[in-house]
């Protein structure tokens, strides 16, 4: 069974007139694009909930200079059901390699969004978000691919609206 999910596109940024009658530096910097943005997902074991965020994440922000990352706190393959649940919208998280929180350079990314777990300290230049996100475990009295189709469905309306955010701020 495949499933649709609509990912908005961002709206570009107002681009200065060509025909402005005045140019200056104010004006220039006012509409220069804006950063590249690195963004970390961050799970506790790398297998499903963050694989699942950065594959989300990549499909919403293509158009949008934001490079998307995932790891988890003590990281494992990716759950072959959590890769059939992103199938089914035409997102492949199956090469996305295990990666361990402590491997990274936490400061290279301006935001860090925790899913599951809480919220990894961060310096004051950088977002740090936190996103209650049921994991597996809890949900074993059911099968779990239906309940990775609900958390990879919340994932996306909460990954939608932070490109929204991003785009408006002029952040991406």
């Amino acid at each position: 069974m495949r499933t649709a999910l609509s990912f908005g596109r961002a709206v570009p940024g107002l681009q200065p007139c060509e025909t402005a009658p005045f140019q200056t530096t104010d004006w220039d910097q006012a509409f220069r694009p804006a950063a590249k943005i690195n963004l970390l997902f961050v799970c506790r074991t790398h297998t499903a909930l963050a694989p699942m965020a950065a594959g989300l994440a990549r499909a919403a922000y293509s158009g949008l200079d934001i490079c998307v990352e995932s790891a988890g706190l003590t990281p494992g393959a990716v759950d072959p059901r959590a890769i059939t649940a992103m199938a089914e919208v035409d997102i492949d998280i199956s090469q996305i390699p295990s990666t361990a929180v402590r491997d990274l350079k936490l400061e290279t990314f301006e935001i860090v969004v925790s899913l599951g777990v809480h919220k990894l300290g961060v310096n004051r230049s950088q977002t740090a978000l936190s996103w209650e996100v049921s994991d597996l475990e809890p949900a074993t009295h059911r099968p779990a691919l239906p309940a990775l189709r609900e958390i990879r469905d919340g994932l996306a309306t909460r990954i939608r609206a932070l490109g929204v955010i991003l785009t408006s701020a002029g952040r991406a």
